[in-house]
């Protein structure tokens, strides 16, 4: 069994690599208080950015669970999505609203990946 964790951060590693697969912590955008798609386009490339540094990219990407702070506006989130991901390598996806834990958040995303 191999374990390796990657970038701690305030309470928890952001990557954490299981065997072949890569667990992300959530992800929140750098930026608050900009629009739910401009933070949601954000998040996406920092998933990225997370994903090639622990050695897979977002093809590799099993289960993303989104959380919102308001889902009368997923419409914006998902225009960031969906410009984002190709549909033949979208992964499984769950979308939920939930408080944020600080003002000007919007979204906050948790990703499993496969390793490349």
């Amino acid at each position: 069994m191999t374990l390796t964790r990657q970038e701690y951060g305030v309470r928890a590693h952001k990557t954490v690599i299981h065997n072949d697969t890569v667990y992300l912590a959530g992800m929140i955008a750098e930026t608050p208080f900009m629009s739910m798609k401009d933070q949601m386009a954000e998040v996406l490339q920092q998933m990225c950015d997370r994903l090639e540094r622990a050695g897979s990219s977002k093809d590799k990407l099993i289960m993303v669970n989104i959380f919102c702070a308001d889902m009368r506006r997923v419409g914006e989130l998902n225009e960031a999505w969906d410009a984002w991901i190709e549909p033949e390598i979208a992964p499984a996806r769950a979308c939920v609203e939930g408080r944020m834990s600080r003002p000007g958040w919007e979204v906050e995303l948790t990703a499993v990946a496969a390793l490349d």
